[in-house]
């Protein structure tokens, strides 16, 4: 998946209707806190993508030190009609970006604590 561009849905779209074909899930990524955009994410539930297809939601795992909790995971799941979390570790990213979130500090445990309570597969 991706995003920050003028043509991010279409390309998102596009990556969706190949997931399918090729019987692949598809992660559709949320940025952190933004749940308002969340809400305008759902159509990629009705755009290539068949009801009965996968389709996970992406957050980064590091948003977890940054006050995102196990709840969060869950309403941001929910709002986009998720079957799943995948969340993702890109340090690399994070620490190049001047917004960067670098404090990756016992994020271990914290990943734990979500694949323990999430009731939908990690």
């Amino acid at each position: 998946m991706t995003g920050g561009f003028d043509l991010a849905r279409q390309v998102n779209r596009n990556l969706a209707a190949a997931a399918q074909r090729l019987e692949f899930s598809y992660g559709r990524r949320l940025p952190a806190g933004c749940h308002r955009r969340a809400i305008s994410c759902r159509f990629f539930r009705g755009s290539g993508c068949s009801p009965g297809h996968s389709v996970a939601l992406n957050l980064g795992a590091v948003q977890l030190n940054y006050g995102y909790t196990i709840d969060h995971c869950r309403r941001a799941v929910e709002m986009i009609g998720a079957d799943g979390l995948i969340l993702h570790l890109n340090v690399l990213q994070e620490a190049v970006q001047p917004e960067g979130n670098r404090n990756f500090k016992s994020l271990g445990e914290k990943i734990a604590d979500v694949c323990r309570k999430l009731e939908l597969p990690l």
